[in-house]
């Protein structure tokens, strides 16, 4: 929830403070906080199952959430200093009856643009829940191994996808934001069917691999995320425009995605029926992130004229 409200706020901070040819990586860092949050959250329980096994059930599962408060303070103590950047300040002093209803004019303008990034985000949102969470719920109740097993694959993943998202971000300073995206949705399509043929070997390190080339191909998605949803809206309606892209795919590709896996291998009873929905998923994103590169590819070329 938190990363659903804070992540529009955060990377366009970044975004309109960057140096432009440098966006992409600036535009990544905040992205980390994902990666990092995973890493933690899951590393906390893992180290509380394996060390207080007796225990967790009882208080020990709490500590983790006590501890979180921390963050909370920071994030607070943050807002209250955090200051709009130049470019928002002056596209708001020239367009002050814009800013009075950024969500309406948004959706007047940008109706494409919202749905076109909505879709192609739907992958990255999608194929975490696929992979991370029902990965732990199908390891544990179907194949029947430990949950300490599934999370130390699922705290390897999270560390690979640290550097592989700042890279992503780079590598679109210099090639591109929809070259990279389009890379890494290939790359993830290609990967969700060995996904569930390694899971389903029960090999620790096979699924320890399964869950790290799953982040690192949803990584390179969402290292140029960010930069690239900010060059989609004007400055005064940006931070709306980003965020509603972000939880309209959010919505349709994670929030129901663990729920439709369990339907789908309930009634089918093979995690080829799992596989086929996601590839649905990503083929869906891979078709809406090609429209959209190329629509804005040929409105810079209109506008160059």
């Amino acid at each position: 929830m938190s990363t659903r409200g804070q992540w529009g706020g955060s990377v366009l901070i970044v975004t309109e403070n960057a140096d432009p040819r440098n966006k992409g990586l600036y535009a990544a860092i905040p992205q980390l906080g994902n990666g990092f949050g995973i890493l933690f959250a899951n590393g906390s329980f893992l180290f509380l199952t394996l060390g207080f096994p007796d225990a967790f059930l009882t208080w020990a599962w709490r500590v983790p959430f006590l501890i979180s408060v921390i963050l909370v303070v920071i994030a607070i103590y943050m807002h209250f200093r955090v200051e709009d950047s130049e470019e928002f300040v002056r596209a708001r002093a020239k367009v002050p009856a814009a800013t009075s209803a950024p969500l309406l004019a948004v959706l007047r303008r940008y109706p494409i643009e919202i749905l076109l990034a909505g879709a192609a985000f739907m992958i990255v949102n999608a194929g975490y829940y696929i992979a991370s969470t029902y990965g732990l719920s199908y390891g544990t109740t179907v194949l029947g191994l430990r949950r300490e097993t599934i999370l130390v694959g699922i705290v390897a993943s999270a560390a690979a996808s640290i550097p592989v998202t700042l890279l992503a971000g780079y590598i679109s300073d210099r090639v591109g934001r929809g070259r990279v995206f389009i890379t890494g949705a290939v790359l993830h399509l290609l990967w969700v069917f060995p996904f569930f043929w390694l899971f389903n070997s029960k090999s620790s390190v096979a699924m320890g691999i399964a869950l790290i080339v799953s982040q690192v191909t949803l990584n390179t998605m969402y290292g140029p995320l960010a930069a690239m949803f900010a060059e989609l809206f004007a400055p005064e309606v940006r931070y709306s425009g980003m965020s509603l892209a972000y939880q309209f795919g959010a919505v349709l590709g994670g929030g129901f995605a663990p729920t439709i896996c369990a339907a789908l291998f309930e009634t089918f009873q093979t995690s080829a029926a799992i596989s086929t929905y996601w590839a649905v998923v990503g083929a869906v994103s891979l078709v809406a992130i090609s429209i959209l590169t190329a629509r804005q590819r040929r409105m810079a070329a209109q506008l160059a004229l």
